[in-house]
């Protein structure tokens, strides 16, 4: 890895990583992900323009509720 660092052709550095990197993907397999996130959520039939978002970064700003009756 130092040797590439130091490599001055951008050429031969290029092949230098693309080496190391093919070696480090022969040592060390794939990483599988072992958990995923999963988030239920249940609304009222009185909110409104809910949305969840798939990274838990949901925003409350536009949600809003309604009577039962009331259109909304």
């Amino acid at each position: 890895m130092d040797q590439a660092l130091l490599e001055r052709d951008p050429q031969k550095q290029v092949a230098d990583y693309q080496a190391i990197q093919t070696r480090y993907d022969q040592l060390v397999p794939a990483l599988i992900p072992l958990s995923q996130m999963v988030d239920s959520v249940v609304v009222r039939n009185e909110v409104r323009e809910y949305q969840p978002h798939p990274s838990a970064t949901t925003f409350l700003r536009d949600v809003y509720k309604v009577r039962e009756g009331e259109k909304g």
